[in-house]
C-alpha cells in the first residue's frame, strides 16, 4: 500500500474464513491483499453470541418485542468492535456488514470506514428477512444504518439496486457512492489452471445438442424455492414435449420430488473448497447457468458460470440483471412461467447462430468476472479516478 495504515476487510464473522459469507470475503482479500489494497482481514465472530442471543430471545418478551434481531442490535456492533485487534482500530475498514463499526467507537478511534455490500437492511427487510424482527430494533438498526453509510468514506455496492438504496433510503451522497460488480467466488489458480487444461469448450466448437448430448441448463443453490428451480423444471418439461434434448442439471439442495424427474440430473452439494476440480467441470458442462430466482440480492452463480464462458439466464430482479452481461445473457421477467421461460431458453439455445452469439459474448467475458478486476475497480475508487455511476445533482443556486 502507499501508506503504513492497515485497511481491514469485516464482516459479521471471519473475513479470513473460506466459509464465511459465501466465500465472498475471502476470495476478496485474497485479490485485495496481493494487490496491496487490503492490509487485513478479522474474525468479528463473537464467541458468546449465541448465548447472548438467546438472552435477547428471552428478553424480547419483557420487551413486547418479535424476538429475532439480535445481530442487528447496538450490543452485537459493540460485541464485534472489541474483537477487532486494538492495532486495527485505526486506519481504514472496509465493511460488508451494514451495521459495523459501531460509529461512535470508530470516531473516538479515529479509524475512516466504507462500505462494499451486497444489499441495504431496507432491501433486505423488504424481501422478507424482517418477518421476526420487533419494530423498535428495526428502527433503531435503520437509524444507525444511515448514520454508518452518510459519514463513510464510499459506499459501494455489488448491484445498482443497492446504491439507489442507499441514495435514496438513507441520503447517501451520490457523488461517493458506486457501483462495483463481484468477482466469481472460485479459486483463481484453479481456475486457470482447469482453463489451460480444458483449452477451446465445446460450446466454442459448436456441438450441437443431441439426445445423448443435451443442452444443460445449470442450477446452483440451495434455497431451490426463492431460486426458482421448480420452474425451470417445467421448462425443461416443457422443451423436452417439443422434442428439444434439454436437462436442468442441479447443483446444490434439490428437492425430493425432483430427483426421479425425467429431465433432472441432480449432481449433489459440491463443496466448491474440498471438490474444486469436480465443480468445474460440471458447471462447465452447462449449455446455460440459470437464476431464475423470485428475489436475489446478486447473482453470484452466474458470475461462476461466466467465468468458464458459460452463457446466463436470469430473472429481471434484485442484483441479478448487474451480473447478466446482455450480450452473453439474458433476463426473463421476475414474474415468467415456465412456458415463457421455454420459449426464451428455446429461441437462444436451439437457433445455433444465436447461441454461437451467446458463447462468444460469454468467452470475452470471463476475464470481466475476476476478483482480481473487481479489487482494480476498488482501486480507482479510492485512487479519485472513477465516476459515480448514479447521476450527481448539480449546485442549485440554494445551495450555493
Amino acid at each position: 500500500m502507499a501508506d503504513a495504515m492497515p485497511r481491514t476487510l469485516a464482516c459479521l464473522g471471519d473475513t479470513g474464513d473460506i466459509r464465511t459469507w459465501s466465500n465472498t470475503p475471502y476470495f476478496l482479500f485474497q485479490a485485495a491483499s496481493s494487490a496491496g489494497f487490503l492490509t487485513d482481514t478479522a474474525d468479528l465472530f463473537d464467541p458468546a453470541y449465541r448465548r447472548r442471543r438467546l438472552l435477547w430471545l428471552l428478553a424480547a418478551v419483557g420487551r413486547l418485542e418479535k424476538p429475532g434481531g439480535y445481530q442487528y442490535s447496538r450490543g452485537a456492533a459493540l460485541r464485534m468492535w472489541e474483537r477487532l485487534p486494538v492495532g486495527l482500530r485505526q486506519g481504514e475498514i472496509l465493511s460488508h456488514f451494514q451495521l459495523f463499526p459501531p460509529l461512535e467507537l470508530a470516531r473516538a478511534a479515529g479509524v475512516r470506514h466504507s462500505f462494499y455490500g451486497d444489499a441495504t437492511l431496507r432491501i433486505l427487510f423488504g424481501a422478507g428477512k424482517s418477518a421476526w424482527v420487533g419494530r423498535r430494533t428495526l428502527r433503531d438498526a435503520l437509524r444507525r444504518e444511515g448514520e454508518l453509510y452518510r459519514s463513510a468514506r464510499f459506499f459501494i455496492g455489488m448491484a445498482r439496486a443497492t446504491v439507489e438504496s442507499a441514495v435514496r433510503d438513507y441520503g447517501v451522497d451520490p457523488a461517493r457512492a458506486f457501483i462495483v460488480k463481484p468477482g466469481a467466488n472460485l479459486d483463481e489458480g484453479a481456475v486457470r489452471a482447469f482453463l489451460v487444461a480444458r483449452g477451446p469448450s465445446w460450446r466454442e466448437r459448436g456441438e450441437r445438442f443431441e439426445k445423448n448430448r443435451p443442452a444443460r441448463l445449470g442450477f446452483i443453490g440451495m434455497d431451490w424455492r426463492r431460486k426458482g428451480l421448480e420452474r425451470l423444471v417445467n421448462a425443461a418439461e416443457l422443451l423436452a414435449n417439443r422434442g428439444r434434448p434439454v436437462v436442468v442439471s442441479v447443483i446444490g439442495n434439490c428437492p425430493e420430488h425432483l430427483r426421479g424427474h425425467r429431465q433432472v440430473e441432480w449432481l449433489g452439494a459440491m463443496n466448491k473448497s474440498r471438490d474444486t476440480a469436480a465443480f468445474l467441470a460440471a458447471v462447465d458442462s452447462f449449455a446455460l447457468g440459470c437464476l431464475p430466482s423470485y428475489a436475489e440480492p446478486l447473482g453470484i452463480s452466474t458470475l461462476e458460470c461466466l467465468r468458464l464462458g458459460v452463457p446466463v439466464m436470469g430473472a429481471d430482479v434484485g442484483g441479478i440483471p448487474d451480473c447478466v452481461p446482455p450480450e452473453a445473457g439474458f433476463l426473463v421477467p421476475v414474474a415468467a412461467t415456465g412456458e415463457m421461460i421455454a420459449d426464451e431458453v428455446e429461441q437462444r439455445l436451439f437457433v445455433p447462430d444465436r447461441y454461437n452469439e451467446l458463447q462468444q459474448a460469454a468467452t470475452r467475458e470471463m476475464e470481466n468476472v475476476t476478483w482480481q478486476a473487481t479489487v482494480r475497480r476498488l482501486k480507482e475508487i479510492w485512487a479519485g479516478r472513477a465516476d459515480p455511476d448514479l447521476p450527481v445533482k448539480a449546485p442549485s443556486r440554494d445551495d450555493l
